[in-house]
């Protein structure tokens, strides 16, 4: 098989959308009825676009050793933002909401609510992907997030480092399209 590798070019080449893969949301709890995921495109604290999965029912497994997973498989894009326009600071922001077997158990009902196409759901977790790596490549590929449990963490702007070998929190598959861009380094002023 050839591979080929392309140089990485100046991100203000780039005419294309940003976009991702979300694909499956494991070791999910079983008293959650239905799922959508809500992505939001970030600068800090500031949501410059958001997405939304569509609304999955949670089958749960007649075996008691089946993994509990929602598979997504949906491509998300932002069709206002291209890549080219990002910022260095751009994270993606994945809200995880859901709606639930008992709606009066009294773990649920202090959680955030919002309503999507009618039906009422709630903030059960959150996690973050920075769109650039540390020498401001686009990152590309497969990676699997830890879910931070809304109930205990307020949502941050801020990229969540939660490690997916804690296998106590839900654990979420995204893919990135692999792009050979960059961002340029800004220049440093001659007169300072």
């Amino acid at each position: 098989s050839t591979t080929i590798t392309t140089d990485p070019r100046p991100i203000i080449e780039s005419s294309e959308l940003c976009n991702i893969l979300i694909g499956s949301l494991f070791y999910v709890p079983s008293n959650i009825n239905t799922i959508r995921i809500v992505v939001r495109l970030c600068y800090g604290n500031q949501t410059k676009a958001k997405q939304m999965t569509g609304l999955m029912s949670f089958v749960r497994s007649i075996y008691p050793e089946g993994s509990s997973q929602v598979s997504f498989n949906e491509q998300l894009v932002f069709n206002d933002i291209h890549l080219r326009e990002l910022q260095r600071e751009a994270l993606l922001l994945f809200e995880i909401y859901a709606s639930f077997v008992d709606e009066a158990d009294s773990s649920v009902t202090s959680l955030v609510s919002e309503v999507f196409d009618g039906i009422s759901m709630r903030l059960v977790g959150w996690c973050s992907q920075a769109l650039f790596d540390h020498e401001h490549n686009i990152i590309g590929g497969e990676h699997y997030l830890g879910i931070i449990d809304a109930a205990t963490t307020a949502r941050t702007g801020f990229y969540s480092l939660r490690n997916i070998l804690d296998h106590n929190c839900p654990i979420l598959t995204i893919s990135l399209p692999n792009q050979p861009f960059y961002l340029p380094k800004i220049q440093a002023r001659k007169d300072m």
